[in-house]
């Protein structure tokens, strides 16, 4: 579930953040971050890193998920009632 940015920057005032990441930016992308930012009422930092930190979440979660076509899932589980199948008459 998300938090919000206001939480996100509570957090951020409660927990010391030891990891250091620095990065520039074109101007344009500035202005329109600190714009959002404000608009939040958060700071630049904290409204990068909530925004940053949920990515990086999509982006993991994305990747450990497999989606199959139902032809596919279909024989997905085949395969495995087969191998299982092998399995228990070798026992």
């Amino acid at each position: 579930m998300r938090r919000g940015m206001a939480e996100d920057a509570n957090i951020d005032r409660e927990e010391k953040a030891p990891a250091r990441m620095s990065f520039r930016a074109r101007p344009h992308v500035a202005f329109v971050i600190r714009q959002a930012a404000a608009l939040e009422g958060v700071g630049d930092t904290a409204f990068v890193m909530s925004a940053a930190y949920d990515a990086a979440l999509e982006t993991i979660a994305r990747h450990e998920r497999t989606f199959l076509q139902q032809e596919d899932h279909d024989a997905f589980l085949r395969a495995l009632d087969d191998a299982f199948s092998s399995a228990s008459k070798a026992l």
